[in-house]
């Protein structure tokens, strides 16, 4: 070897601080593996909050982004001095989190249609030829009226069915069987408008709106509380719907003052606002349910079907919203090894009942729920139009606000979960003051008969015979109370 030769030592520097091309490419994966979680996030718990959180949620997560991507472009690839270790960590927690989550929700979807749902347990395999309400509900030909769609008119369908809380899969419980499930008989007669036929339009004195309360589901008619008030000569036409927020409500009035059979006035307009869902359903009326029907077929549809599944589906939003469902792990869901689709209750007094699971989160959650819910401008301004259309019909407005089974029942089943006081009830009942409106809330009514007879059904959200009869009585009362002023 040569003295003169000399040996390059490499420079242990530059190796520490790694290649550019590889602090971009490591960067590059931290950035768009925040980008992805951060969305993941936002689509899961996007419906759990009210507006003024997702305005402020939306804020901070895009001023975060922004600042990632320009420390991004500006600092991190300009800087020969930035390492490629700090990126790689970043990559290794956010690709970690969402792969982790995304699988969680594989996992749990598989288990849920294979051992809590599991897809060969249809109506089929029950040995009984009686079929749920919404069974017949979904059988009755349909006819659409944008936004809306209703029975096929001048049609009769009866049916024997059980409750909308029982699954057919619910059936094979020797419990369910004995002691929950109420097989009844039930009719759909239409009119030519497309409601459930009351009185003829053009001799009612009075219309009455809501949704499937108001149109009586899972009764015979003539055990309605509408049939049962015009016994009593009330001539109230029954204008509800399935299904039907207090927007939708309004319009569907509009929509049928356009008809020749309407009459010149009315005396009242009674609107039964139901405290289990009329908040959440409150949606605006002129977006029909098909509108994702122009991107079918395209890339698009995909992209919003993967959107929608984690919105809906997600481990994380079902976890936070009370629909993670584990059989064994609530002990009011499952029975003789069988996921139900509501929640059964024993009383001493009443015996089994099913709840829908919905209704006693809600009867449960707090005042900030309400408060907070992106429907609440929407129910204002309801009411506020309802002022305006009922002075012109010349008629006065009677806000019926009935009140759900977990707060008419629940407080006298075991282990029934501590409710909060009815606070969409109260600021219906507030805004209802606003405008001059009459009121009557069905709760104190009901509560009186609550811990000796069921006023709903066993096996359904809605009310049994009894509860019409209850309603009715209420209504007319009231009413005849209202005259007498």
């Amino acid at each position: 070897m040569s003295s003169t030769e000399t040996h390059q030592i490499p420079d242990l520097g530059n190796l520490r601080r790694g290649r550019p091309a590889n602090v971009k490419a490591w960067s590059r994966l931290a950035v768009w593996g925040g980008v992805a979680l951060v969305v993941y996030l936002s689509l899961a718990l996007h419906s759990l909050f009210g507006d003024g959180f997702r305005l402020r949620y939306w804020a901070v997560a895009v001023a975060v982004s922004w600042l990632a991507i320009t420390y991004w472009a500006k600092h991190a690839i300009a800087n020969r001095d930035v390492t490629s270790r700090p990126f790689v960590r970043i990559v290794l927690v956010t690709w970690s989190v969402l792969l982790t989550l995304l699988a969680m929700d594989v996992l749990y979807g598989l288990y849920y249609n294979t051992v809590i749902r599991p897809s060969g347990e249809q109506r089929r395999d029950v040995s009984v030829p009686e079929i749920s309400v919404v069974e017949f509900h979904d059988a009755v030909p349909k006819m659409r009226r944008d936004p809306f769609v209703f029975t096929k008119p001048h049609s009769y369908y009866v049916a024997k069915v059980y409750g909308d809380l029982c699954a057919a899969s619910d059936l094979r419980s020797a419990t369910i069987r004995e002691k929950v499930i109420e097989f009844r008989e039930m009719d759909i007669e239409v009119d030519q408008h497309g409601y459930r036929k009351s009185i003829p339009l053009s001799k009612a004195r009075m219309i009455l709106l809501g949704d499937s309360f108001a149109w009586g589901n899972g009764v015979f008619s003539t055990n309605s509380f509408v049939h049962k008030m015009n016994v009593q000569k009330t001539a109230c036409y029954n204008l509800g719907h399935c299904g039907c927020g207090l927007p939708s409500q309004i319009q569907q009035l509009d929509e049928i003052a356009e008809s020749e059979d309407m009459p010149e006035s009315l005396e009242w307009i009674v609107w039964l606002v139901f405290d289990g869902n009329d908040l959440e359903d409150s949606v605006d009326p002129f977006l029909p349910p098909d509108s994702s029907s122009r991107i079918d077929g395209t890339v698009f549809d995909g992209v919003m079907t993967a959107i929608e599944a984690v919105r809906y589906n997600s481990v994380l939003s079902r976890a936070l919203s009370g629909q993670l469902y584990v059989l064994g792990g609530d002990s009011h869901q499952t029975v003789d090894g069988i996921h139900l689709r509501g929640q059964l209750y024993r009383s001493n007094s009443l015996g089994y009942k099913l709840f829908n699971p919905p209704y006693v989160t809600r009867a449960a959650a707090s005042l900030n729920y309400v408060e907070s819910h992106s429907n609440r401008k929407r129910i204002s301004k309801a009411l506020a139009r309802m002022k305006k259309v009922a002075e012109g019909f010349g008629a006065r407005v009677l806000v019926v606000v009935a009140p759900s089974a977990p707060r008419v029942h629940g407080p006298h089943f075991e282990d029934f979960p501590e409710l909060q006081p009815p606070h969409f009830a109260n600021f219906v009942f507030s805004l209802a003051q606003e405008h001059d409106f009459e009121t009557l809330d069905l709760l104190p009514i009901m509560q009186k008969y609550a811990g000796r007879e069921l006023l709903f059904h066993r096996d359904d959200t809605h009310w049994n015979p009894r509860g019409h009869e209850v309603t009715a009585q209420a209504i007319v009362n009231r009413l005849k109370q209202l005259a007498d002023r």
